[in-house]
């Protein structure tokens, strides 16, 4: 009786319930993130910055348009995080199918993974709350602004309704952004 497998058999028997094409996408994204970090110079020119930062990371999954990066030290995350912008534009180049917007990262060792939940459903929750309590706050403002003109002229029409230039500057802002987060 001889019960040696080869390391061959046990490939396929590990993966034989993996799809071919997700073997196909993982390989096409493990060859991007590659591409896209060796890529990355440091200002030391005997100093290869991208292939350490290959070498001391990997991809672990995308979900919701989000990118878990795994790397052996926090001193990495650090330096994959100072180059974020310019991964975000390699993968967009590399993968824009995948539609990435953001990187997440955990240290190796650790279990942290993506949630499940749609985060663009939970912004665009938290933005509509985040209007109507600017609505809100206006409007408790104009109140006081109003009370306020009454009691120093004794009339309502006496002053101008409008808020103090900083206030209004800052609920002018205030309005942009809530606009552009949309």
């Amino acid at each position: 009786m001889n019960n040696i497998t080869s390391a061959a058999d046990m490939i396929t028997v590990t993966f034989k319930n993996i799809e071919n094409s997700a073997l196909q996408n993982s390989n096409k994204m493990n060859s991007s993130w590659k591409k896209i970090l060796t890529s990355i110079k440091s200002w030391n020119e005997d100093e290869n910055l991208g292939q350490n930062l290959y070498e001391h990371s990997s991809v672990i999954e995308v979900k919701n348009h989000i990118l878990l990066v795994e790397a052996d030290h926090s001193g990495w995350i650090q330096m994959l995080q100072l180059h974020k912008q310019y991964i975000l534009n390699g993968l967009k180049m590399y993968e824009p199918e995948l539609n990435i917007t953001s990187l997440a990262f955990r240290l190796k060792g650790s279990n942290a993974t993506l949630s499940n939940v749609n985060y663009d459903n939970a912004y665009s929750e938290e933005s509509k709350r985040y209007e109507k309590k600017l609505r809100e706050e206006e409007k408790i403002l104009n109140n006081y602004s109003k009370n306020d003109e009454k009691n120093s002229s004794g009339n309502e029409g006496g002053t101008s309704n409008e808020l103090p230039p900083d206030l209004l500057k800052i609920f002018e802002n205030m309005e942009k952004k809530a606009q552009k987060d949309k």
